[in-house]
């Protein structure tokens, strides 16, 4: 293998998905999750929330520009 030839391996997707419709789609799940049991939080906001929202945006628009989406499904 060549130095830099990057190979990962084969992650197959659920009804014909691309790999960044599902990354996407997982990500956002594991966002909702997440943010469920902050919401009890006597110090949470809607502030916060969009905080969050906002970053997750950005970070996967980064992953996808940069064609990692199959290797944060595998991971």
């Amino acid at each position: 293998m060549k130095l830099r030839d990057y190979k990962f391996p084969v992650f197959k997707t659920k009804k014909n998905e691309s790999l960044d419709e599902a990354f996407e789609r997982d990500a956002r799940a594991g966002l909702e999750q997440r943010l469920a049991s902050r919401r009890t939080r006597p110090d949470w906001t809607p502030e916060k929330e969009t905080q969050y929202r906002e970053r997750l945006d950005r970070e996967i628009e980064m992953i996808k520009q940069m064609k990692y989406p199959g290797y944060f499904l595998i991971v």
